[in-house]
């Protein structure tokens, strides 16, 4: 799991990187609500959608966690740069 930066095309300077990641999603300036408003940026938001991306694809196709991971890991592309 690694965070992209603003652009949404580019690894954050601050987020893993290697062979390890299998996915990637927005994590800066990503807008937070809970009683408040602010940005937040950090790999805990990619993640935040990557489990969702994941709950998602499990409850509509039925497919065990590993997967539903293996999807994420293989089919997934930032918006624009996939068939």
């Amino acid at each position: 799991m690694t965070a992209l930066n603003l652009s949404g095309r580019d690894v954050a300077n601050y987020a893993n990187t290697g062979n390890f990641v299998e996915a990637a999603a927005p994590g800066a300036g990503v807008t937070v609500f809970n009683n408040q408003t602010y940005f937040g940026t950090g790999t805990s938001f990619s993640t935040a959608y990557v489990a969702g991306v994941a709950a998602g694809i499990s409850s509509t196709k039925g497919l065990p966690v590993p997967e539903v991971r293996k999807l994420i890991a293989t089919e997934m592309r930032p918006p624009g740069t996939g068939p």
